[in-house]
């Protein structure tokens, strides 16, 4: 293990792959080239997640070999992320500089769809929770729960429809209203009432409240979305 650009290179001992954390992609093995499945990750509280998701198994794997006990003890103690997030900048350099469009560590939702990548600012998200727009073609929204502190990206296209979001008044249960069907969405991506009651969004595969010199170090000509997209449906792929 070691931390090009900042972000994480695991060793799978197996194959004798060298896996780059943020992109998984195999920098140096047999596969080198080529690219992990992504999966979209929610950072949320325990109790939170819970609520939404009262059917979760979960997974936890405990270090047993004393490196990684070691390994463990050292990032709990010397650079948990509360404390990360209180720098100015990340504790190595980064190749090519850091962006300075945002301050280094801000956190930002990430998304990557074709050959386009965007950031939504999650100080922004939590001015304005919803955020429709477009990227690699694909429109999409991303919703942010205040009183959850959670966060999500998805596919704004429900049955063949795509959908407008705005932010509906927040009783718990749902957070966003679309104009098509006057329906209500929860932060799952859940319908909760109106004429598509019970359907979901599909979430792409995105990156949840990453530090931002990260996510454009490995992503430099990414967008960012303040929420002040001038026509989010200007050009979207036919769905």
């Amino acid at each position: 293990m070691t931390a090009f650009d900042n972000n994480t290179v695991y060793h799978d001992t197996i194959s004798g792959n060298f896996i780059q954390q943020l992109e998984g992609r195999v920098v140096n093995g047999p596969n080198e080239g080529e690219e992990l499945e992504a999966y979209p990750v929610v950072m949320a509280k325990w109790d939170e997640w819970k609520a939404l998701h009262p059917d979760t198994d979960l997974y936890y794997a405990p270090p047993l070999s004393l490196r990684d006990k070691v390994t463990q003890k050292m990032l709990e103690t010397m650079i948990p992320l509360e404390r990360l997030a209180g720098r100015d900048e990340p504790w190595h350099l980064v190749r090519g500089g850091i962006d300075t469009r945002l301050p280094a560590m801000s956190f930002v939702f990430g998304v990557k769809i074709g050959n386009e990548s965007c950031a939504y600012p999650l100080d922004t998200l939590k001015e304005s929770p919803v955020i429709n727009d477009v990227v690699g073609g694909e429109p999409i929204v991303a919703l942010y729960d205040r009183s959850r502190e959670m966060g999500q990206i998805f596919l704004r296209s429900v049955d063949g429809q795509v959908l407008t979001l705005s932010v509906a008044a927040d009783n718990g249960e749902f957070i966003a209203q679309d104009a098509e069907t006057g329906s209500q969405w929860d932060i799952t991506g859940r319908a909760t009432s109106g004429a598509l009651h019970g359907k979901r969004m599909e979430s792409p595969a995105h990156y949840n409240q990453l530090f931002w010199f990260s996510w454009a170090a490995f992503n430099r000509d990414t967008r960012i979305n303040t929420g002040t997209a001038a026509d989010p449906n200007a050009s979207f792929a036919s769905v």
